[in-house]
């Protein structure tokens, strides 16, 4: 439901589960997904990269992050992603990121 665009407090009411097991759940999701791409995600084939920065609030319209990512374009594969502040350090770390992982294809 997360992935489709529903938040915990609408997860909650109609799973019946309290607000804090749906968090939980989700962050535990979120960390197995991680380690998954950590180690299973390498060597894939670059063709076709889509960078992008998504800026978003974190608690308050006070709290500005950004997110971001880098796509393979024909697979649509999340290669990689950054969260921070628009800075260089976190641009790079995105960039850096596929092209560790990755292996630049040939056109």
């Amino acid at each position: 439901m997360s992935v489709n665009g529903v938040d915990k407090s609408s997860i909650s009411r109609m799973t019946g589960l309290s607000w804090t097991t749906i968090e939980r759940w989700l962050e535990i999701a979120a960390l197995y997904a991680q380690n998954f791409n950590e180690h299973y995600l390498k060597g894939y084939d670059i063709t076709e990269v889509q960078a992008d920065e998504i800026r978003t609030f974190v608690g308050s319209r006070k709290n500005v992050q950004r997110i971001f990512t880098a796509i393979e374009v024909s697979s649509r594969l999340w290669i990689s992603m950054a969260v921070g502040k628009r800075t260089y350090q976190n641009v790079k770390r995105c960039l850096c990121q596929f092209l560790t992982n990755g292996c630049i294809s040939e056109p």
